[in-house]
């Protein structure tokens, strides 16, 4: 595309007309662009680099095709898949993927499809997949994951699979009922997804049909877990290793507030163990407990003191 015209000045006394160049109005360049370095390029780019480097030169996006989608991005199947835990607070932007046609269009406006098998996508930013087809067929599209938060709800991945999208950026992640395997075909279990994003900051976590305990063993060997400020725990119940959790839970030196929901199957007998347990874990703590709603359920609630100043516990179910 060709530069506009430079904007130019002059003196009433005739002189030479003088070229102002802008950021809007650049100077066109008269030298070559090598391909070594569009290569070091990019090997290192950054999508805030790409972006600033599709505007100036053409060769990087007619080579690559990736389109850059900086919005928040939610994918799902049809609108009655929606998530009611999800708040809109207007930049959320709904998307749908056909598997079968490799396309990715908007709710609004479907004349802003993407046909993924001509470009790929670069997401950055906030990412939740809540269709029911498997993330597995949407992840050749996407050229980089960049993302700060990230949501999957009733998936099947493998663990290389789930690095790739848990980039180092990612602070927040909600999974829901999703399955994450190694490479033997075992499920991942809580500690081992700890131990894959160690700087996550919130967790949400519902496991899938398969109760989840705390193994001491991976606890002792899990990272420290430094930047964990909140922590959301579904379907709680009876196995549930609360010795071992209790120490995981006195290393978060971070966190703000803690909750966990009991499995409908959970006992009395755990429900009253947790309870004493919590006291432990906040030692500190207002001695009073409050009752509180969450979810059309009654919960016990916590308020650390002290040492734990701010940190708060809720128990549900």
């Amino acid at each position: 595309m060709d530069n506009p015209e430079p904007s130019t000045s002059s003196d009433d006394a005739g002189q030479d007309v003088v070229p102002v160049y802008t950021h809007l109005n650049p100077r066109r360049q008269n030298f070559a662009f090598c391909y070594k370095m569009m290569n070091h390029i990019q090997a290192y780019w950054t999508p805030n680099v790409y972006k600033k480097l599709i505007k100036t030169c053409q060769f990087f996006f007619s080579k690559h095709k990736i389109i850059l989608i900086e919005k928040t991005l939610f994918i799902f199947d049809e609108i009655t898949s929606w998530d009611p835990d999800l708040d809109d607070d207007g930049e959320m932007e709904v998307w749908y993927f056909d598997p079968g046609e490799k396309v990715l269009f908007a709710e609004r406006e479907i004349k802003n499809s993407i046909d993924v098998t001509n470009y790929k996508v670069w997401i950055t930013g906030e990412f939740g997949w809540y269709s029911m087809d498997n993330i597995s067929t949407f992840m050749p599209c996407v050229y980089g994951w960049n993302l700060k938060e990230l949501a999957l709800r009733d998936q099947t991945l493998t663990v290389h699979e789930f690095k790739i999208m848990a980039s180092e950026k990612l602070t927040k992640l909600k999974l829901v009922n999703t399955k994450i395997t190694a490479s033997d075909g075992t499920e991942l279990s809580l500690e081992d997804i700890f131990a894959v994003v160690p700087k996550i900051e919130e967790l949400t976590y519902r496991p899938p049909s398969t109760p989840y305990t705390f193994n001491g063993k991976k606890v002792t060997a899990m990272p420290a877990m430094k930047h964990l400020t909140g922590l959301m725990l579904y379907n709680v119940r009876d196995g549930f290793d609360l010795r071992s959790f209790g120490r995981f839970y006195n290393r978060l030196l971070r966190l703000k507030w803690c909750a966990m929901k009991l499995d409908m199957n959970a006992t009395s007998a755990f429900k009253r163990k947790l309870k004493r347990a919590a006291k432990n874990w906040l030692p500190d703590h207002d001695n009073t407990t409050d009752y509180c709603t969450f979810m059309h359920c009654t919960g016990w609630y916590l308020d650390g003191k002290n040492r734990y100043d701010g940190c708060q516990f809720a128990l549900y179910g």
